[in-house]
């Protein structure tokens, strides 16, 4: 992506000026136990932490995206351990793929999930 110039590898830490830092990415090949994790512990964590602390949003967590999908596993994961997320959304570059999550999607019957190309 930053080859194509849709994604920058700086960014600006102060507006209009020359002081920038490099731009962390952040890449996951997720393991069954570092899914289940994120999925069934840590999502479920910080949404009653930002509600106990009252930081002004006691929203629950309502959008997950996931930048190169892949397979969808993190999409169907997420589905099944997060009821209260209303959108789960995949985003894949390659169209085969997509396409395999839709179906995957359809037959897992993953309630709020949706994968783009």
């Amino acid at each position: 992506l930053c080859e194509k110039g849709l994604v920058s590898r700086n960014y600006c830490l102060t507006c209009n000026s020359t002081k920038t830092a490099a731009t962390q990415f952040v890449s996951h090949s997720f393991s069954r136990d570092q899914l289940l994790y994120i999925t069934c512990f840590l999502t479920p964590y910080l949404e009653s932490l930002a509600r106990r602390e009252d930081r002004g949003s006691t929203k629950p967590i309502e959008k997950v995206v996931d930048v190169g999908s892949r397979l969808g596993i993190v999409l169907t994961a997420f589905s099944y351990a997060n009821p209260s997320i209303k959108s789960i959304v995949g985003i894949e570059m390659n169209s085969a793929l997509c396409e395999l999550q839709r179906r995957l999607i359809k037959a897992h019957q993953a309630r709020g999930a949706e994968a783009r190309a």
